[in-house]
């Protein structure tokens, strides 16, 4: 039986901790352990964790900040320090449903090879009521695609990736660092059933348009259309593709002993046609109105909208 490490960040979540640690408690398959790493809170939130892990029904360990390092940083440390084979990230302010725990060690079990399982998640307001929406409804609400669904707090991950996918690189956020690497190489795992609440208020860390209580925003997606946004978007992807790409192959050795190493080539493959096809569509959006329609009209005619949604991405570049 593979052991299941849960790993809490907390900042100043003394308001709605309680929920999330008695969600963990009442797992029909128990953790084997909760490793939390507080990043130098000043209100209750310690105490809260002192006082459960007096009483919990298995093994916590509390390790705290020295110094307020950030949510990327605190994730990190948590990370690393859990011990077994099944890590699970978890935020201070969701609640966890009774089955979570039992339903993932089976989603592993059940499929050979994957390195990252995601559950999909209630989207609720700050009171925990469900909206009647979910994270990875939201995403095919906006046609995004499933592999837009990145989610750390819902994702569990073979300790093995974290072999992988440690230390973070600075100017990524941890979920895409954890789950993206993971899409490319075609070793992650999609429960399609909410199986936990996520929690909606003024301090969320992250403000995805996915996790919208209201759902995702047509005004949102309005923007994307714009050409400065656009421009701003194909940078960063570029950004993280480098990053990815060279943090793969840095790691071959550890993703061929995982058996994760079979789709490494093509992955490799797709994220440099996927940065050239990028680079070709910023060189076309950087030109003046008169040349940059027959510029986006030459790419889709030679097929390079391939890459993206074909003739919409075209017409939205044309629109622009």
């Amino acid at each position: 039986m593979p052991t299941l490490s849960v790993a809490l960040a907390t900042y100043n979540g003394g308001k709605y901790l309680a929920e999330q640690l008695a969600s963990l408690a009442g797992q029909s398959r128990l953790p084997d352990e909760l490793v939390v790493c507080d990043d130098a809170s000043t209100d209750t939130t310690v105490s809260a964790l002192e006082a459960f892990a007096a009483a919990a029904p298995f093994p916590v360990r509390v390790y705290r900040n020295d110094r307020n390092g950030g949510h990327n940083r605190t994730f990190e440390r948590a990370l690393s320090l859990c011990g077994g084979d099944i890590v699970l990230p978890c935020d201070q302010d969701d609640s966890w449903s009774p089955d979570k725990l039992a339903r993932v060690e089976a989603a592993f079990s059940g499929h050979s090879g994957i390195a990252v399982v995601l559950v999909d998640q209630e989207v609720c307001d700050a009171d925990l009521v469900p909206t009647g929406r979910t994270k990875l409804g939201n995403v095919r609400a906006g046609r995004l695609g499933d592999s837009y669904y990145i989610s750390g707090c819902a994702s569990a991950l073979d300790r093995r990736w974290l072999d992988v996918t440690l230390p973070l690189p600075a100017g990524v956020a941890y979920d895409t660092w954890i789950v993206k690497p993971a899409y490319h190489l075609g070793v992650v795992h999609v429960l399609d059933e909410p199986l936990q609440r996520h929690r909606r208020h003024a301090s969320n860390a992250s403000n995805d348009d996915t996790s919208r209580v209201r759902g995702v925003s047509r005004l949102g997606r309005t923007r994307s259309y714009r050409r400065a946004e656009a421009l701003d978007a194909w940078r960063a992807e570029r950004f993280d593709i480098a990053l990815v790409g060279a943090r793969l192959q840095e790691r071959a050795d550890v993703l061929a002993a995982a058996d994760w190493g079979s789709e490494l080539g093509p992955a490799l493959d797709g994220l440099n046609r996927r940065a050239a096809a990028l680079e070709e569509r910023t060189r076309a959006l950087r030109q003046g109105r008169a040349t940059r329609s027959l510029a986006v009209l030459g790419l889709f005619f030679r097929g390079r909208y391939g890459a993206f949604r074909g003739w919409r991405s075209a017409a939205r570049d044309l629109l622009r």
